[in-house]
């Protein structure tokens, strides 16, 4: 292709992705689309346990609500279970 037509091609193609965007601004959206964002693993089950022991069902909810809050921004879930257990999520018997 020489060199007239791809710039061209470039200039179409841009001119495109700009009325993408016009086009989803238009509509409430943002100019691009959000990746995808990652699966989540489930809450550890010494976690859960731990959780469930309080009585007080506000402060389970809260606990776990917190829990997936953090995991959700990328805190991997052993670093959660150790800064939430009183003995770090260690097993006496592991």
């Amino acid at each position: 292709m020489s060199d007239t037509n791809q710039q061209a091609m470039e200039r179409f193609e841009k001119l495109i992705e700009h009325m993408m965007r016009m086009d989803r601004v238009e509509h409430g959206l943002g100019e691009k689309e959000r990746p995808d964002r990652p699966k989540l693993e489930p809450i550890p089950k010494k976690l859960l346990e731990y959780v469930n022991s309080f009585d007080n069902p506000t402060t389970r909810k809260q606990m776990r609500d917190e829990a997936y809050k953090r995991h959700a921004k990328g805190q991997p879930w052993y670093q959660i279970v150790a800064a939430t257990m009183p003995d770090g999520g260690i097993d006496e018997d592991e």
